[in-house]
Formats: structure tokens, sequence, C-alpha cells
């Protein structure tokens, strides 16, 4: 199970804020993520590459689909998404 992200209370005055400051970061930057079905039909997870390198992709087969989205909510600790149609 992921830890649970407490927001930290945070009241700068927008000249004073700090983007150094871990307390006030949630989110940090991170390589944009898309998801799709190609026309061969199994689910891909791409990700673009931060150097203009070639894009890391996963390609999941729709017959498997299902376990593997179980397997995401498993270890995320949420409840899992079932059968799909």
């Amino acid at each position: 199970m992921l830890p649970a992200i407490i927001p930290t209370k945070v009241e700068p005055k927008d000249s004073e804020f700090d983007w150094s400051d871990p307390k006030a970061i949630v989110i940090a930057p991170q390589r944009k993520t898309a998801i799709y079905w190609a026309p061969s039909g199994e689910l891909c997870i791409r990700q673009s590459s931060p150097l203009g390198e070639d894009d890391t992709v996963i390609t999941i087969a729709e017959d498997q689909a299902d376990k593997f989205l179980d397997a995401v909510c498993d270890i995320c600790g949420i409840p899992s998404c079932g059968s799909m149609p």
C-alpha cells in the first residue's frame, strides 16, 4: 500500500514561496505517460523519453489486460477493477 500523502499547511505569501521546500511539493515533474489501445488490440502504456530517445512502451495482450489492471489495483491498495466487458 502506498503511504498516505498528508498535506502540510503552507501559507507563504506568493513572494515567499520556495519551490525547493519538499514539504510543499506533492507531485514532482515526471515524463508524460499515455495509455491507449493499439490497432493490434494490445493495451499500450507509453512514456516519453526525457532526452529525445525512443519512448518506453509496455504492451499487454488484450486478454491479459484485466489481470494486469487488477495487479496494479492490488499494489496500489485500491479495489480491483473487476472483469472487463
